[in-house]
């Protein structure tokens, strides 16, 4: 869906995973290996004691660590966001059904978007703003979405979801929906963080995937599956209609 982001490479880089520091630095000079990106997961739940918030003092410098280290060994930056499924009070026997339940939880969502907005936030410091940086929001929960609203025959602009009615200031007038959930984090991105690029994963499995039973399934139904996960990035509100762009 549209084109690459003219502050990113118009071709395919590598990166590798890394917390930052100095030693990061060091070996990225070392090995002369031409990586693009370095990442890093931020985990542990919005509200709970084991948020990234606090794994260091003061409240976020790991994330600035992660951030210069990044800058420093020329790298741009990757955040994988992962926390919804452990935000309290994470209710269900599956991380589809924590999931989900976190997400139509208002108390959750308040917490989750108050914590995202905190990444945009430090990602916006002088140091930082001037800087590309991509934030990749939960790998799997898109695909626990679409597949649990396959389940329901509705549609994932009407996929129930806790946006306005969270009360966090920045959902003020956007639809209760898994749409409103991406177009919410779009907005924070927009307020807080217009050198943060949204990165949403849509999985393939969520529609059965391109393999049965270890054989690869037949060209028309891979291009099937394709074009419904293509409808669904639509659906969620990821086309050039929507206020908040769609990188």
């Amino acid at each position: 869906i549209g084109s690459i982001p003219n502050s990113l490479p118009q071709f395919l880089e590598l990166g590798y995973k890394h917390d930052g520091g100095t030693s990061v630095v060091n070996w990225h000079n070392e090995v002369n290996i031409p990586f693009g990106y370095g990442y890093r997961y931020l985990t542990g739940g919005a509200n709970t004691q084991l948020n990234w918030t606090n794994w260091s003092n003061p409240e976020g410098q790991s994330l600035r660590n992660f951030l210069q280290a990044n800058i420093d060994a020329g790298l741009t930056p990757v955040i994988t966001f992962y926390n919804i499924k452990n935000t309290l009070p994470s209710i269900g026997n599956t991380e589809q059904e924590k999931v989900i339940s976190n997400l139509r939880n208002d108390s959750s969502m308040l917490s989750y978007y108050n914590n995202i907005q905190l990444v945009m936030q430090i990602c916006a410091e002088a140091e930082f703003a001037d800087e590309t940086i991509i934030l990749h929001v939960e790998p799997d929960m898109f695909g626990f979405i679409e597949k649990e609203a396959r389940n329901q025959d509705v549609s994932l602009s009407n996929f129930e979801a806790s946006v306005e009615s969270s009360t966090h200031p920045i959902t003020t007038g956007l639809p209760n929906s898994a749409e409103g959930f991406a177009l919410a984090l779009l907005k924070l991105r927009d307020t807080y963080a217009p050198n943060v690029l949204m990165a949403y994963s849509f999985s393939w499995w969520s529609n059965g995937g391109i393999t049965n039973d270890n054989n690869i399934l037949s060209e028309s139904t891979v291009r099937q599956r394709a074009i419904e996960t293509a409808n669904a990035v639509f659906e969620m509100g990821f086309n050039s209609s929507n206020t908040y762009g769609i990188s």
